[in-house]
């Protein structure tokens, strides 16, 4: 299975080829479903070549809840920046024009 990512700053694709042989697990989910597991195998290795997005080495949920999210007081919470929408962000963009 092949996935291809076109970028507007690169001249040609980042192609990524995965074989069923060197991916396939013990998993439920590669015994009931292994064209789309190997289907996702390939979109996620090339958009990893692609976009240079590294993935830890422990487990997804440890990542998620050690790392990624901060544990922030009141305080801190209060200094963060004003969020706006993407709508508000072409506007303003669009205006310049």
């Amino acid at each position: 299975m092949g996935c291809a990512i076109y970028r507007t700053d690169r001249v040609k694709p980042i192609e990524v080829k995965e074989y069923f042989s060197e991916m396939k697990t013990e998993h439920a989910a590669w015994q009931q479903m292994p064209r789309r597991m190997l289907r996702h195998r390939a979109m996620q290795q090339c958009a990893r070549l692609a976009f240079g997005i590294t993935v830890p080495e422990c487990k997804p949920s440890e990542f998620l809840h050690n790392k990624l999210i901060p544990k922030m007081n009141s305080s801190e919470s209060k200094k963060l920046p004003e969020t706006r929408s993407h709508c508000t962000i072409l506007k303003e963009r669009l205006s310049m024009y």
